[in-house]
């Protein structure tokens, strides 16, 4: 299932399955809705509603139908990478606990907690974990619990102000364009 983000003016821009041509729609009605949303979209465009001009895999025979879409609207404001990394948090009275990044964006992580532990929403801790890509890039920035997922999941955002670009800010820029 494709996901398909929600613009800050509450749009989405959706593509035809078959033909690529874009639709973009209004996403108000679903503003007050928690979670990804999911929405399925019937396409019925030029190239796919027609007698001769068929899309790339046509053939014809569904095209008074049009081409249905199953998609998630996201709310997110920064794309999320899934990944599966190994590292630890560090609380301020300098306990560890084991973690997984389960995913990474611009503005935060989510994470698993390996080793149990106790955390509060709004605690502030030190995350350190290295990154899967060819230089096996350290990643350690401070971090604020915004969010606890039962049974051990944290989602946890960046603290470091974007003015004061850090190497490890660098570092997970580049490595969620590739």
């Amino acid at each position: 299932m494709k996901k398909i983000y929600i613009s800050s003016d509450n749009t989405a821009t959706l593509t035809c399955p078959h033909c690529e041509k874009t639709k973009v729609i209004d996403t108000t009605k679903y503003k007050k809705r928690e979670g990804p949303i999911k929405i399925q979209f019937t396409f019925k465009c030029r190239h796919c509603y027609c007698k001769n001009e068929h899309a790339v895999g046509c053939d014809g025979t569904d095209c008074r139908k049009g081409h249905k879409m199953v998609a998630l609207l996201e709310r997110r404001r920064y794309y999320r990478k899934k990944v599966d990394l190994p590292g630890k948090v560090i609380d301020g009275r300098r306990n560890i606990a084991q973690i997984k990044v389960r995913d990474i964006s611009k503005k935060g992580l989510l994470l698993q907690i390996v080793t149990p532990k106790t955390f509060e929403v709004g605690e502030r801790l030190i995350v350190a974990f290295e990154l899967d890509d060819p230089q096996q890039t350290r990643i350690e920035k401070e971090i604020v619990i915004r969010k606890m997922i039962p049974p051990n999941l944290l989602g946890v955002e960046f603290t470091s102000p974007e003015s004061l670009i850090s190497s490890s800010d660098k570092a997970i820029g580049f490595y969620l364009r590739n």
